[in-house]
């Protein structure tokens, strides 16, 4: 078995208030480091450039886990593989921990301003950084090619995926799934920009029964086929770009 303690590791993560943070450690060997998200490949909502969503570092002398684990169920647990996640000292939900990366929530109610952030492994606490938490900090999922996830329900009206959107009108515990009934629609209003045009937004909340995950459901404009940037901006915070194909490849 790997022992964890001969490596130095870098933490680099993204921030969302009532939202989620991908938490990436890796080696610090000097270099030909990658980044694994669950199952491998590029983590989502990792845009290395531009607005929010953005990056800071702290270390560890140790790996995550020694293997991977996902949370089995619902409200998630704040202890996973044998992983914390501090915000200002206390746990945080954690959806999935593995030696490379643990997917946590920032639970609505953190005040904003700046945190500080650790991680605990097997009792040993890292050196803390300081974290700036922001109302709302929209980030979109993507996949492969920076191809955003989105998903179109009936060829008019498509539901955009997302999370850090901020307050919403049903409050949802730490941890805790998104009610169906009623829906935890977003306080603030999102935009949604295709390429150099408005969309029409028709909803933006969170999904029911999953945790920090958010959604937009939208219809596209009249455009051309081809790839778009899409960009979401909530509270004047806008959010990475990821693309969005109209029409047939």
């Amino acid at each position: 078995m790997q022992d964890r303690r001969k490596y130095g590791r870098q933490i680099l993560f993204d921030s969302k208030i009532d939202g989620l943070i991908f938490v990436l450690a890796e080696a610090d060997t000097g270099g030909n480091n990658r980044r694994d998200g669950p199952g491998g490949g590029q983590s989502l909502c990792d845009d290395q450039s531009g607005p929010p969503p953005y990056r800071s570092q702290l270390r560890h002398p140790s790996n995550f886990a020694f293997d991977a684990q996902a949370a089995p169920a619902t409200p998630l647990p704040t202890v996973l593989a044998g992983v914390e996640i501090l915000l200002n000292g206390q746990p945080t939900p954690i959806s999935f921990a593995s030696p490379n990366q643990v997917n946590a929530q920032i639970p609505a109610g953190t005040p904003t301003g700046n945190a500080r952030l650790q991680a605990r492994v097997d009792g040993k606490v890292s050196a803390e950084i300081t974290l700036a938490i922001s109302p709302s900090s929209p980030g979109i999922f993507f996949y492969g090619d920076n191809r955003a996830v989105v998903q179109n329900q009936d060829g008019g009206i498509n539901g955009l995926y997302l999370t850090g959107i901020g307050a919403t009108t049903v409050s949802v515990g730490p941890g805790a799934p998104s009610p169906v009934d009623p829906l935890a629609l977003a306080v603030n209003v999102a935009t949604l920009q295709i390429g150099d045009s408005q969309a029409h937004v028709l909803l933006t909340g969170l999904t029911p029964g999953f945790v920090g995950l958010a959604q937009i459901n939208f219809q596209v404009p009249e455009l051309a086929a081809g790839d778009y940037p899409l960009t979401v901006n909530i509270d004047a915070v806008r959010s990475n770009s990821p693309l969005f194909r109209i029409g047939n490849p």
